[in-house]
């Protein structure tokens, strides 16, 4: 009896846990040893029912972390406004004071709707509103394009911006989602890329006749724990990286857009070494 009830003690310890926000979500190693010790009678309820309650208590604090992110945010912008505006009605004599007050709230409104903008495209992407039209995508195409944009951003910073790409490699996808993709990373590359480094885009066919497409760079690198977690909406590494502009969710938007082209983005990267994103299709 007792060993028939144990899921269930199990499935109650873990809602209790729950109820009091101790329920951690389990690590990438737990999950693995979850998955070498095959769950038998009515373990597999109790083990479908902590992986699921996991995820749960995963998006919630993903949810709350993601609301404070946007609050911090956008209060910023709109005490800017607040204060541009106040400042301009006291000195409302001045034409030229009461210019520069409005350009100043337009540039902080703006900067408050981009966020939200690409928070609502985010989403969009996440529930699969915004359908691919796939069609005959030549990917070097696409990748030349993409560099052509960036040559003299990574001049400017003495970043070296090389291209691989075979011509023949030509697959079935959105051309201007796959372009947004790749504007991300190679946006990310060589802003994370010191001067006299160099980002590399690399495009071939692998063995499974995949296309894989690879932006490589000698940049700062990402520490192991936080490699995951860099697909999080609005989630920013650390201290070392908050002077660089964004929202945190450039890389959660390329990663819901390559799901939605039946895809896959994965990084590896070594900190102070550089960073590779891998995406293929």
């Amino acid at each position: 009896i007792q060993s028939a009830m144990s899921p269930l003690v199990t499935f109650g310890d873990l809602l209790d846990k729950l109820k009091k926000g101790q329920l951690e979500f389990p690590s990438a190693s737990t999950k693995n040893e979850a998955e070498s010790d095959l769950p038998q009678g009515l373990n597999v309820i109790s083990s479908s029912v902590h992986t699921a309650v996991a995820k749960l208590q995963h998006v919630t604090t993903t949810l709350n972390t993601t609301v404070d992110a946007i609050a911090h945010d956008i209060r910023t912008p709109l005490s800017r406004i607040t204060l541009a505006s106040q400042t301009a009605l006291l000195n409302n004599a001045d034409q030229q004071a009461m210019k520069d007050a409005l350009a100043d709230c337009s540039e902080h409104a703006m900067q408050a709707s981009n966020m939200l903008t690409a928070l609502m495209k985010l989403n969009d992407e996440l529930t699969g509103k915004r359908i691919p039209q796939k069609v005959p995508t030549q990917v070097s195409d696409v990748i030349a394009n993409v560099v052509s944009w960036y040559e003299d951003v990574a001049e400017d910073k003495q970043v070296e911006l090389e291209v691989e790409s075979a011509d023949a490699l030509v697959i079935q996808s959105d051309p201007d989602k796959l372009t947004q993709v790749l504007v991300n990373l190679v946006d990310n590359a060589i802003k994370y890329t010191e001067p006299e480094g160099r980002v590399t885009v690399k495009a071939e066919q692998s063995s499974e006749g995949k296309i894989a497409i690879t932006i490589q760079d000698t940049g700062v690198g990402i520490e192991q724990k936080y490699q995951d977690l860099i697909f999080e909406r609005l989630y920013r590494v650390d201290s070392s990286r908050s002077n660089i502009e964004g929202y945190g969710l450039g890389l959660s938007l390329a990663l819901a857009m390559v799901e939605n082209l039946e895809g896959t983005l994965v990084v590896e990267s070594e900190l102070g070494v550089g960073s590779t994103f891998t995406l293929s299709l």
